[in-house]
């Protein structure tokens, strides 16, 4: 803990240290920094109210009129600031429309269809989705897509990782974008994205504030495989309402062409309340009918500074960079449970509060050279550290005794990679060494410091000048935070309990990928066969206590391998309409824990994005854009789980009425199909739950650009 403490202490100073030196020199001659943004961090997502509902976010517009890409040996990169839809769009929307990129209702991201994947804006760890919704599409330069990342990023998180590259030439004098939007569930938002330049000195700033709503409709029933066991069935309505507002402001100082220094910080509030009042019935020898009430309100709190200072040689084949980053973050969650048994009058059957801080500091180093023989080296060191507290309070009916949990976990890694031609090939091969280490207050949670390698494989040939052949390998791997370790209750209702998992061990993951490659101009089209081979993956398994309440935990079980195929084309099929689709399909085997034995288990999921716009006068960039897509994702299935096919449709009409004021009008969920149903079966009992979805929905945006060029 003490380490973290005085390395946040140094960095600060560090920060106070360099701004005076930074006034002092704005009146020298204008220049932008640039420079590939890829340091090697990661950071874990804030936590969730444990009934928080589904996350209402924009629908996303998938089809982008322009958007070159680039591919480098061990990533796509696209140039999303030549897309016109970025100017009334925010970040996770653009992200949306990247081929082999997936965003889920609940704003998780995934790539090849599966996993989740680690999200960084400028080579730094995004908090959460809320980072991305706060900044807009205007802001980014380029976003990075890697499926399987090579040893220089952190190797948490087997998902792969989006790197969003945020602008750092900007126009001389003041410019920006300002966008509001509305929708008929009440939710509205306005954001305002502005830079300024002046002499050396380029400063960005973004402001946001929003409220949203959301509503769910849910019913469950449970049929029991024992008299011991009740029936239940229950309905239940779900409401959420909350307003969030963001502050984040960066500054780049340019010494000269080769050195510059950038500095900056965020903060963010965030508070949500919810309501879920349920009727439920349960069925047995002694039958109950009675009502409760589940009254939560959540903040999160986040603050976050980083400084980054880059050289490069007099012959630019040398690139050195130094990093440092802190932030903060403080979760509290309040929830009552109230019980109306008819016909008495309502009692509260307990209260629970829960409060997640963390802090985290990071150190980074690294240095890139690029031979003229196109032989690229690249090397790096990196230390992280992150204290953990969580502490609850449960009282009335329950033990009131106040708990909490303390944890450090520090992180060493040291990386390198070398890329050379051959004949035929480029090849990369890369290793990525990290040792973790916790310190946890409670001794029954003590765990061992672990050395890890991981090595990492890029290969890469042209089989003709517009189609390529890339082969990779990467092993990676999920560490369990403090969260997942705590064996204490926490509930989402009062007949259902989540508890960590003390013992849970990480699951390493081994990927390998083929892909194909055609890009002529705009139109660019991939086939990536993949298979990842998972080991102590991680289980939920679900029980039923002698109180009637449905316990979940996670267990280690055996292996899992996914094998998959995954199709991605984007193509121009004229000067007025273009399409986008991605279809996956895979085949997973997992061992499974059946009554302490393991079992195999196979299935296949598929999933589809398909997109179609179209513009009456072509490229005409005062032209209207009309487009329409869907989301088709199949049966999904886990031990124990299985949720039922989603899917999703929405239309859009973008309308520029100036050359800088755009409105965007969009109707989601068009065929009102957002009903979705999860099953779970256990030794004791089935049950299922049915959610009804908001139906469709309507939105518009209006986005103004300021300043700048016309």
């Amino acid at each position: 803990m003490r380490v973290g403490i005085h390395f946040k202490r140094a960095l600060l100073i560090c920060l106070s240290a360099a701004l005076p030196t930074l006034a002092s020199a704005q009146a020298a001659s204008a220049q932008d920094a640039t420079g590939d943004e890829s340091a090697p961090q990661e950071g874990s997502p804030a936590p969730q109210s444990p009934d928080a509902g589904p996350v209402q976010l924009e629908d996303v517009e998938v089809v982008a009129p322009v958007q070159s890409q680039t591919d480098r040996i061990d990533r796509r990169v696209y140039d999303v600031a030549r897309d016109p839809l970025s100017q009334s769009s925010t970040a996770l929307e653009v992200i949306g429309r990247l081929p082999s990129v997936s965003v889920t209702l609940s704003g998780t991201i995934t790539l090849l269809g599966q996993g989740t994947a680690t999200v960084l804006i400028d080579g730094k760890p995004a908090a959460n989705v809320e980072a991305l919704r706060v900044l807009q599409g205007s802001d980014l330069d380029r976003v990075e897509v890697m499926t399987n990342p090579s040893a220089e990023f952190r190797a948490q998180g087997t998902g792969g990782v989006v790197n969003v590259i945020t602008k750092r030439r900007r126009p001389i004098g003041l410019s920006g974008n300002v966008l509001g939007r509305a929708g008929t569930l009440g939710d509205m938002r306005l954001s305002v994205s502005t830079s300024t330049s002046v002499g050396r000195l380029t400063v960005t700033g973004n402001v946001s504030l929003e409220e949203a709503a959301s509503q769910q409709d849910r019913s469950l029933f449970r049929d029991a495989f024992s008299p011991a066991i009740a029936d239940v069935s229950e309905t239940s309505a779900f409401r959420q309402s909350g307003n969030n507002a963001a502050l984040g402001v960066t500054a780049t100082y340019a010494f000269d062409e080769r050195r510059s220094l950038t500095w900056g910080g965020t903060i963010g509030h965030v508070r949500s309340e919810n309501r879920n009042a349920f009727a439920r019935i349960l069925s047995g020898s002694i039958s109950t009918e009675y009502e409760e009430i589940l009254l939560g309100e959540a903040v999160i709190d986040t603050a976050d500074a980083n400084i980054e200072y880059r050289t490069k040689s007099l012959d630019d084949r040398l690139l050195a960079k130094i990093s440092g980053t802190i932030s903060s973050n403080d979760f509290l969650s309040e929830d009552a449970y109230i019980r109306t048994p008819n016909p008495s009058a309502p009692q509260q059957l307990f209260g629970m509060s829960s409060r997640y801080s963390t802090d985290k500091a990071s150190l980074a180093a690294s240095v890139e050279y690029d031979g003229a023989n196109e032989l690229v080296l690249k090397a790096g060191v990196a230390f992280d550290t992150e204290s953990q507290l969580i502490s609850r309070l449960t009282d009335v009916g329950l033990p009131g005794e106040e708990s909490g949990l303390s944890g450090d976990t520090r992180l060493w890694a040291a990386y390198g990679s070398m890329q050379w031609p051959t004949s035929d090939w480029t090849v990369m091969p890369g290793l990525r060494i990290e040792r973790s280490a916790y310190e946890i207050g409670d001794t029954a949670l003590d765990r061992e410091d672990e050395i890890d390698l991981f090595p990492s494989l890029h290969l890469r040939r042209p089989i003709s000048a517009d189609w390529k052949l890339n082969l990779s390998y990467s092993r990676r791997v999920n560490r369990p935070d403090l969260g997942r370790l705590d064996p204490r209750p926490v509930f989402s209702s009062a007949t259902n309990v989540s508890v960590g998992s003390p013992g849970l061990a990480p699951e390493f993951t081994d990927a390998f990928e083929a892909r194909v490659e055609y890009a002529s101009g705009d139109n660019n089209a991939s086939a990536t066969l993949y298979r990842r081979v998972t080991s102590d993956v991680w289980q939920a398994s679900f029980n039923l206590n002698a109180e009637q309440i449905i316990v979940q935990t996670f267990v280690n079980a055996g292996t899992r391998a996914n094998t998959g195929l995954e199709l991605s084309m984007r193509r121009a099929l004229s000067d007025r309409y273009r399409l986008l689709a991605t279809a996956n399909i895979f085949h997973s085997e997992q061992d499974v824990l059946v009554s302490g034995a393991l079992a195999r288990e196979g299935f296949i999921e598929f999933s589809t994005n398909l997109a179609m716009s179209f513009k009456p006068l072509g490229s005409d960039p005062m032209s209207d854009t009309f487009q329409w897509s869907l989301r088709y994702s199949g049966e999904s299935q886990g031990y124990q789980t299985t949720s039922s096919a989603v899917f999703q449709s929405s239309l859009s009409w973008r309308r520029p009425i100036t050359s800088r004021l755009v409105s965007v009008l969009t109707i989601s969920d068009l065929f009102d199909s957002g009903d979705q149903t999860f099953a779970l079966t256990t030794p004791e009992f089935e049950q299922r739950l049915e959610a009804r979805g908001d139906g469709p929905q309507l939105r518009w945006t209006l986005s103004y650009r300021f300043g700048g060029a016309e």
